[in-house]
C-alpha cells in the first residue's frame, strides 16, 4: 500500500523540519529548495548497472525519470557580489548541503545490513561496487568504488577490502563501506 515510499518521505519531512527550524523562505526560495533536496534523494544509489569491471555506473531514481543520473550545479565557495540576494542564496545553499549530509548519512547506514546476529551476512568479494563515506562529497556526488582485493581474517570474514575509485585505490574497513545489491540480489527468490 505504498508503504515503503511512504517511509521516505516521512524521513525527508523529518530531515526538513530539522535542517529548517524556524527559518522563514519566500515560495520561490523553498520551491528552489525542495527541487534540491529532490535532486539529492533521487541521486542515491540503488544498484549495480553494469556488470563491467571497470564501469561504476549505478542505476538510481532518477534513471527512472529522466534517463541517467541527476547532476548538480557546481556552486563556488564564498564567491560573488554581496548583498541580500546574494546572502539567501547562501542560506539556501547551507540548508541544501545541511540537508544533504543528514539525508546521506542515514541512507547510507540504512544501506548497511546488521544481521550479525540472526543469519550471516554476504561477505564482500571482488568485483562488489560499494557507496564509500565520504564527508567532504558535495550534493548529489555518491563516492563509488569497486571491489579489487579482499582481505579476510583469521575466520574467513571480510573485514578489510582494497577498493578502487576514480581518483586511485585506497584500503578501506567495510565499516566505512556500504555494498549495493546486484541486480541478481535484488531478483533472487529467498
Amino acid at each position: 500500500m505504498g508503504g515503503y515510499w511512504e517511509i521516505g518521505i516521512k524521513r525527508i519531512k523529518y530531515h526538513l523540519k530539522r535542517v529548517l527550524d524556524e527559518t522563514l523562505l519566500s515560495y520561490e526560495e523553498f520551491i528552489t529548495l525542495l527541487t534540491e533536496v529532490e535532486a539529492c534523494v533521487n541521486s542515491r544509489p540503488l544498484c549495480q548497472n553494469s556488470r563491467n569491471a571497470v564501469d561504476l555506473e549505478v542505476l538510481t531514481p532518477g534513471h527512472f525519470m529522466v534517463g541517467e543520473s541527476l547532476k548538480s550545479i557546481p556552486e563556488p565557495e564564498g564567491q560573488g557580489f554581496r548583498g541580500t540576494l546574494h546572502q539567501r542564496w547562501q542560506l539556501i545553499s547551507a540548508i541544501r548541503r545541511h540537508f544533504w549530509r543528514r539525508w546521506r548519512d542515514e541512507y547510507l547506514v540504512s544501506l548497511q545490513r546488521r544481521a550479525k546476529w540472526f543469519r550471516p551476512s554476504r561477505n564482500f568479494k571482488e568485483g562488489d561496487i560499494v557507496a564509500v563515506f565520504n564527508e567532504l562529497s558535495p550534493p548529489t556526488k555518491w563516492l563509488l568504488a569497486r571491489v579489487i582485493h579482499c582481505h579476510p581474517g583469521a575466520d574467513g570474514r571480510v573485514r578489510v577490502v582494497t577498493v578502487k575509485t576514480s581518483t586511485g585505490e585506497f584500503v578501506r574497513p567495510i565499516a566505512k563501506l556500504c555494498l549495493l545489491p546486484t541486480k541478481k540480489d535484488l531478483f533472487s527468490e529467498e
